[in-house]
Formats: C-alpha cells, sequence, structure tokens
C-alpha cells in the first residue's frame, strides 16, 4: 500500500470512466481555446488530487454529501468539493465540482464525476440523483 508523508498510508486515486469523459468534455467545452486557463485548470485538478491522497474526508478539502437515493453502504462515503472559481472562466461555469466515494477499509478514492453550474442552471439546478 502507497505510504504518504513522514510514513502515513495513503489513499489510492481512482478515476471512473465517468470522471475521464466529464473531465475530457470540460475541457473541451471550457478551455478549448484557452490555453493557459486550461494548464491552470489540470493544475488545479493535480493539485488537489494530490492532496486528496493523504486525507479525502477533511473538512477543508470537501463535504460530506448524501448517497443517492438509498444507495450508502457501510465504509463508504459519499464526498464533493466545490470550487468557486476555476481558472478563467465566468458565470455558472466558474463554479466548479468534484463528486467521488471513499472506500476506507482498502483507501481508495473513487472519482466520479467534475462538472461546472453552467451544465446544471436553471430549470436543471442539480444533477439528478441517480444510482451511479
Amino acid at each position: 500500500m502507497p505510504t504518504g508523508v513522514n510514513g502515513c498510508k495513503s489513499y489510492q486515486i481512482r478515476r471512473s470512466a465517468k470522471f475521464e469523459a466529464t473531465y475530457k468534455n470540460l475541457i473541451k467545452k471550457h478551455y478549448r481555446k484557452n490555453t493557459k486557463g486550461r494548464e491552470e485548470f489540470e493544475k488545479l485538478i493535480d493539485d488537489y488530487l494530490e492532496k486528496l491522497e493523504s486525507n479525502p474526508c477533511s473538512d477543508e478539502l470537501s463535504e460530506p454529501e448524501p448517497f443517492p437515493g438509498n444507495t450508502a453502504e457501510q465504509d463508504f462515503e459519499f464526498r464533493k468539493k466545490r470550487w468557486r472559481r476555476l481558472p478563467k472562466l465566468q458565470g455558472g461555469a466558474r463554479l466548479g465540482r468534484l463528486i467521488f466515494v471513499v472506500y476506507h477499509p482498502k483507501r481508495i478514492v473513487n472519482l466520479i464525476w467534475l462538472y461546472t453550474h453552467a451544465e446544471f442552471q436553471e430549470p436543471k439546478s442539480r444533477p439528478l440523483r441517480k444510482r451511479i
């Protein structure tokens, strides 16, 4: 198992296919013509994931979320990271969100979904609560 700073065990980050697709789509939609913004965005995500490896359930890094419709299971924690300003974006697009699930016994962080509020403005003010 990987170890972090001072020999502490760290969490393994796993990127789901959904996460990879939403990451690529976010870049394509919002940073296609903005190389500097894209570089800043990619660094923001990389730096965040590095912090996530050591303590994914820190309230400074993310907030707990309720599991969608009766999908909660013991030893799993559903979390959301909220960014107030993604680099070089305006309006609802500046509000970035990352959804992930932490499985504590095996120390795994499963990245599920990355999106901005531009994708979920009225009347779709929030992603549907379907089973992920």
